[in-house]
Protein backbone atom coordinates (compact mmCIF):
# COMPACT_ATOMS: atom_id res chain seq x y z
CA UNK A 1 0.00 0.00 0.00
CA UNK A 2 1.68 3.43 -0.87
CA UNK A 3 -0.30 4.96 2.16
CA UNK A 4 0.51 2.15 4.43
CA UNK A 5 3.99 2.26 3.35
CA UNK A 6 4.84 5.80 3.29
CA UNK A 7 5.15 6.17 -0.58
CA UNK A 8 2.14 8.75 -0.01
CA UNK A 9 1.58 10.21 2.42
CA UNK A 10 -1.66 10.38 4.79
CA UNK A 11 -3.46 13.84 3.52
CA UNK A 12 -2.18 13.57 -0.56
CA UNK A 13 -3.60 9.86 -0.28
CA UNK A 14 -6.66 10.78 1.55
CA UNK A 15 -7.16 13.59 -1.07
CA UNK A 16 -6.86 11.19 -3.83
CA UNK A 17 -8.42 8.40 -2.84
CA UNK A 18 -11.72 10.87 -1.82
CA UNK A 19 -12.29 12.25 -5.53
CA UNK A 20 -12.35 8.34 -6.41
CA UNK A 21 -14.44 7.60 -4.37
CA UNK A 22 -16.77 10.56 -5.30
CA UNK A 23 -16.59 9.78 -8.41
CA UNK A 24 -17.75 5.81 -8.17
CA UNK A 25 -20.16 7.12 -5.91
CA UNK A 26 -19.24 5.37 -2.92
CA UNK A 27 -19.26 8.26 -0.80
CA UNK A 28 -21.69 6.47 1.89
CA UNK A 29 -20.04 3.50 2.49
CA UNK A 30 -18.54 3.32 5.81
CA UNK A 31 -15.57 1.57 4.72
CA UNK A 32 -14.96 4.64 3.02
CA UNK A 33 -15.67 7.64 5.09
CA UNK A 34 -12.46 7.88 7.15
CA UNK A 35 -10.91 9.28 3.60
CA UNK A 36 -13.39 11.59 3.07
CA UNK A 37 -13.33 12.74 6.30
CA UNK A 38 -9.68 13.29 6.67
CA UNK A 39 -9.41 15.28 3.21
CA UNK A 40 -12.54 17.33 3.90
CA UNK A 41 -10.85 18.00 7.93
CA UNK A 42 -7.69 19.15 5.99
CA UNK A 43 -8.67 20.81 2.87
CA UNK A 44 -7.76 24.13 4.14
CA UNK A 45 -4.06 23.15 4.51
CA UNK A 46 -1.69 23.53 1.84
CA UNK A 47 -0.35 20.39 1.45
CA UNK A 48 -0.65 19.39 -2.39
CA UNK A 49 2.46 20.68 -4.66
CA UNK A 50 0.17 22.63 -6.54
CA UNK A 51 -1.59 24.46 -3.69
CA UNK A 52 2.37 24.98 -2.09
CA UNK A 53 3.27 27.19 -4.80
CA UNK A 54 0.69 29.92 -4.51
CA UNK A 55 1.74 30.29 -0.53
CA UNK A 56 4.24 32.92 0.89
CA UNK A 57 7.47 30.94 2.18
CA UNK A 58 7.28 32.04 5.68
CA UNK A 59 3.44 31.16 6.09
CA UNK A 60 4.15 27.80 4.42
CA UNK A 61 6.70 27.13 7.44
CA UNK A 62 4.13 27.61 9.93
CA UNK A 63 1.92 25.44 8.17
CA UNK A 64 3.98 22.45 7.92
CA UNK A 65 3.90 22.36 11.30
CA UNK A 66 0.06 21.94 11.50
CA UNK A 67 0.56 19.66 8.52
CA UNK A 68 2.78 17.41 10.16
CA UNK A 69 0.35 17.70 13.37
CA UNK A 70 -2.88 16.69 11.48
CA UNK A 71 -1.48 13.61 9.21
CA UNK A 72 0.15 12.71 12.71
CA UNK A 73 -3.55 12.84 14.17
CA UNK A 74 -5.32 10.99 11.61
CA UNK A 75 -2.38 8.09 10.50
CA UNK A 76 -3.90 5.33 12.70
CA UNK A 77 -7.32 5.95 11.37
CA UNK A 78 -6.05 6.45 7.91
CA UNK A 79 -4.03 2.96 8.32
CA UNK A 80 -7.20 1.29 9.94
CA UNK A 81 -9.20 1.94 6.94
CA UNK A 82 -6.89 0.60 4.78
CA UNK A 83 -6.50 -2.26 6.33
CA UNK A 84 -10.28 -2.88 6.46
CA UNK A 85 -10.52 -2.25 2.93
CA UNK A 86 -7.70 -4.82 2.27
CA UNK A 87 -9.69 -7.17 4.11
CA UNK A 88 -12.74 -6.58 2.31
CA UNK A 89 -11.52 -5.89 -0.84
CA UNK A 90 -8.45 -8.12 -1.32
CA UNK A 91 -4.48 -6.97 -1.79
CA UNK A 92 -5.25 -5.00 -5.71
CA UNK A 93 -2.56 -5.21 -7.98
CA UNK A 94 -0.12 -2.28 -7.81
CA UNK A 95 -1.29 -0.52 -10.97
CA UNK A 96 -5.31 -0.28 -10.16
CA UNK A 97 -4.90 1.31 -6.37
CA UNK A 98 -3.37 4.16 -4.47
CA UNK A 99 -3.67 1.46 -1.56
CA UNK A 100 -1.74 -1.46 -3.18
CA UNK A 101 1.59 -3.27 -2.29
Amino acid sequence: MEVRDGKLDILNGCYQLAREIHAAGLDRDPDFRTFIGVESESDHLPYRPDDRRHWDVEVLSRKDKEISEVAAWYRESVLAACRRLIERFGQPPISESLISD
